[in-house]
């Protein structure tokens, strides 16, 4: 049984989903290379990997901390800590970016919003 006020091991589990995440998007910018058969030099690849660590990253601390901390706290003492609230934040969050930034602008966000959240939900609990 659920104890309310377990939070479970969600400082392993928040470097570990954000890490996770990285690798996904960044093995899906390579595939994507491969299947277009348009490949970037080496430095080309080096510099946007750099870049991209500096910028996801930062934002993904500054949006653990922001929202993704207080949401699980927030679900644990006062909910359940289940996929489905999880999912729910993901989606208002992800509503309000779209209709701050729009769609195009937003969809990476949206994509690692959901990625993060659910290998987050998925290691917080695991033994």
């Amino acid at each position: 049984m659920f104890n309310p006020m377990d939070y479970g091991n969600w400082k392993n589990s928040i470097v570990k989903s954000v890490s996770l995440g990285f690798l996904a998007l960044v093995l899906y910018g390579l595939g994507m290379q491969v299947l277009q058969g348009e490949f970037f030099h080496a430095h080309e690849n080096i510099l946007l990997i750099f870049i991209s660590i500096a910028v996801y990253f930062g934002l993904s601390v500054s949006g653990w901390v922001l929202v993704g901390i207080p949401t699980h706290l927030a679900l644990c003492r006062w909910f359940s800590p289940r996929y489905q609230y999880y999912a729910l934040v993901c989606l208002i969050v992800s509503i309000l970016l779209v209709l701050f930034r729009g769609f195009a602008s937003s969809a990476i966000f949206i994509v690692a919003i959901f990625l993060q959240a659910g290998l987050f939900r998925f290691y917080v609990f695991s033994k």
